[in-house]
């Protein structure tokens, strides 16, 4: 589960200063070189609030956080400070946004729904797994050198079930797994992205593992291509985006005798059930009874006329197909009377021809 605080810094310099004002943090800023001109520029740093020397592991700010103090224990508690429009923002003397990001273990209630070929997955409740209220962090001498050890366990037990597939009500996260999850972020805690000047590719910079083992810090960096944690970008869902990534890989890890745990449950598939409301439906098809019995009607009266001469029965599907013919249509002329068209269709007759 992630959490995010924004607050923005006052316009001067752009540092952060802990509460017991022994050191300070620079956020944002550029090299003034010894011409005047504008030199490197830092446009995004995240560090957390909690040393990552193994030989200390102390809190930096108050107990490890600012807005998150309520959050015991969490996986990483840091900041993220960014420049709106990277280098030439920095250049500009822009204000630095900071985010405060907060990742701590929780479980997910999830209702599940399989369509289209494709597992669909709604979270109904999130709760926060419990441990103790000491500090993770203890010592230990190791050949001479301190070396910090995490001894913190987590665990959710919810209220016992009495079906069988519901057995498993208990969550855990044991100390070793936390572990290797905080040295995971230690890979990007401390950070930042810098840039060599205005028309230089941006890189982002981190210091390699190891550090407090012997071997000395070192820099590594790559070329900075897109930068998600600059402003306006949506740090938080940025940061979602890298606990559901943790979370799809937490669930397909095999356990220590190289099995998944398998959690029974129910998955609904949707279907699509035509419901016809036959109340519409009456008044088409009544016009179109009504219709049809009034051609049948017209059609059995008139064939009952033996004394009327039905110019339809037996040649207006052959005039309405073919027309009637030039000499036809010279004999009659262009106005001609009732009488006259009843006298001719007496002697009249039309055939259809291929």
């Amino acid at each position: 589960m992630t959490r995010s605080q924004e607050y923005s810094i006052k316009k001067g310099r752009a540092e952060l200063t802990p509460p017991d004002g022994k050191s300070r943090i620079f956020l944002s800023g550029y090299v003034l070189n010894d011409d005047g001109t504008q030199g490197e520029a830092l446009s995004t740093r995240l560090f957390s609030l909690t040393s990552p020397d193994p030989s200390l592991r102390t809190p930096v700010f108050n107990n490890g956080s600012l807005n998150f103090q309520h959050i015991p224990n969490p996986i990483a508690d840091f900041f993220v400070a960014g420049t709106a429009q990277g280098e030439n923002g920095v250049y500009k003397n822009t204000t630095p946004v900071v985010h405060e990001c907060n990742v701590h273990w929780c479980v997910k209630s999830l209702q599940t729904a399989y369509k289209w070929g494709r597992a669909q997955e709604n979270t109904t409740k999130v709760v926060q797994l419990d441990s103790n209220q000491e500090y993770p962090w203890k010592g230990f001498n190791i050949s001479g050198t301190i070396v910090q050890k995490y001894t913190t366990n987590f665990s959710l037990t919810l209220p016992s079930r009495p079906q069988s597939d519901l057995a498993y009500n208990t969550f855990k996260v044991i100390n070793q797994t936390m572990l290797e999850t905080i040295l995971a972020f230690d890979e990007i805690l401390p950070s930042y992205v810098t840039t060599e000047n205005s028309t230089s590719t941006a890189k982002f910079r981190w210091l390699n593992a190891g550090q407090g083992f012997g071997s000395p810090a070192t820099v590594v960096d790559m070329p900075a291509d897109s930068n998600p944690w600059l402003p306006p970008n949506n740090i938080t869902e940025q940061l979602e985006l890298i606990a559901d990534t943790m979370t799809i890989v937490m669930r397909n890890t095999p356990n220590a005798t190289n099995k998944l745990q398998l959690v029974q449950g129910t998955a609904w598939d949707q279907k699509t059930f035509i419901h016809i409301r036959w109340g519409w439906a009456v008044w088409p098809i009544l016009l179109l009874a009504l219709g049809l019995a009034f051609l049948i009607a017209t059609v059995s009266k008139c064939s009952k006329e033996e004394s009327v001469v039905r110019v339809w029965k037996n040649s207006v599907l052959a005039v309405l197909v073919n027309g009637l013919g030039d000499d036809m249509q010279k004999s009659i002329g262009s106005n001609p009377r009732m009488g006259e068209i009843k006298d001719r269709v007496r002697g009249m007759e039309v055939e259809l021809t291929e």
